[in-house]
């Protein structure tokens, strides 16, 4: 009878798996700033460039088995003002939702 040991690697596996995919969240999350920046412009959110320049995302973070990333202005009061009229981040999210799987699993 032939014995075989088998080294269980699930968990490092796992860890890998998720620090590619945070990775491919981050470079997402930068795009989607990005255009959502782009969405700010004169008569549109746009009147002195505070809220264009504040608008990043953050790092994600990995919180029990999720990925967390946000997208925002950060710093700056008013953001959410301007974003409740006129959506510019989520205009940015609708823009870029067809290469997010793309961009997320390339890491």
């Amino acid at each position: 009878m032939t014995t075989v040991k088998l080294d269980w690697l699930g968990q490092e596996v796992s860890k890998a798996i998720s620090q590619k995919l945070a990775s491919g969240l981050n470079k997402f999350d930068e795009q989607l700033a990005a255009r959502a920046r782009t969405n700010l412009y004169p008569g549109h959110g746009y009147l002195t460039g505070r809220l264009q320049s504040s608008t990043t995302n953050r790092q994600v973070r990995i919180e029990g088995g999720n990925l967390v990333g946000a997208v925002g202005s950060y710093g700056i009061r008013y953001g959410v003002y301007v974003h409740n009229r006129y959506d510019y981040i989520i205009d940015a999210l609708h823009e870029l939702q067809g290469s997010a799987a793309s961009t997320i699993a390339g890491g």
